[in-house]
């Protein structure tokens, strides 16, 4: 179906450019994160003779490691708009504003979380093979319960979108000012929390389960934690959800 908002023929067109453009630097990427972790691992395999202490250390390693590749795709994906040069060939396409934001995101956090995941797998793979090699482990993939999963998608979701705002909103060096702008934000809710913790707040002993706030001691800690993180989760999904929505009109405003 054809419209003037979205137009899927549009949208392939708009793929295989962003690919042609991104392709040369998602490799570079790509293989110096592997490289670099899988060095590292091979080293800790090999010198500690320690196999879990190699494959641990290649998981925690390479999901950061993706994580800040992540942010950083994210923050240059309207890099077009940032260089006069290319701004102009960029806002000329034959393609909406939704069109050019969707793709956008579709190639910042759906694609690239596939890629990772599955360069992720491999990666472990491969250092588990050569553990059962060395060692006589068993080789295997890595295992993410559901629940473990659901948390990592949310964290993607949360980091993804702030970075996506910020490559909108910011027209230079677009990945440092995001992460001024949380580190402000980080020093300022802290301090907030800080100073009405001490004013409403004084809790005595914080090792035991039940604690006293204000004199009235508080039984039900478990109930009240996940309370909180429940409620916690909800505001940070609900922000994600305004800074893609934020995004997207910030886009058209530049483009307007």
């Amino acid at each position: 179906m054809k419209t003037e908002f979205f137009n899927l023929k549009r949208m392939q067109s708009l793929f295989r450019r962003q690919w042609a453009l991104s392709a040369k630097s998602w490799r570079i990427a790509m293989i110096a994160s592997v490289g670099i972790n899988l060095a590292i691992s091979m080293l800790i395999l090999f010198a500690g003779s320690n196999p879990e202490a190699a494959l641990q250390s290649l998981k925690t390693s390479l999901f950061i490691t993706f994580l800040i590749t992540g942010m950083v795709f994210t923050s240059l994906a309207f890099k077009e708009l940032q260089e006069p040069t290319t701004s102009v060939s960029f806002l000329t396409l034959p393609a909406s504003n939704f069109e050019k934001y969707l793709m956008g995101w579709l190639f910042t956090f759906p694609s690239y979380s596939i890629v990772s995941y599955i360069l992720y797998q491999m990666s472990y793979l491969f250092i588990s093979l050569l553990a059962f090699a060395a060692y006589g482990t068993s080789p295997a993939l890595v295992s993410i319960p559901w629940n473990e999963l659901g948390i990592i998608f949310m964290v993607l979701f949360i980091v993804h979108s702030v970075f996506f705002l910020g490559g909108v909103w910011f027209k230079k060096m677009a990945f440092f000012k995001t992460l001024l702008v949380l580190f402000v934000i980080s020093m300022v809710h802290n301090f907030w929390v800080f100073i009405w913790a001490r004013l409403l707040m004084p809790i005595s002993d914080l090792s035991e389960k039940e604690f006293v706030i204000s004199g009235v001691p508080i039984s039900n800690a478990d109930e009240l934690s996940h309370t909180a993180i429940w409620v916690l989760k909800s505001f940070l999904i609900l922000i994600s959800i305004m800074c893609l929505i934020t995004a997207y009109f910030k886009l058209k405003e530049r483009e307007g």
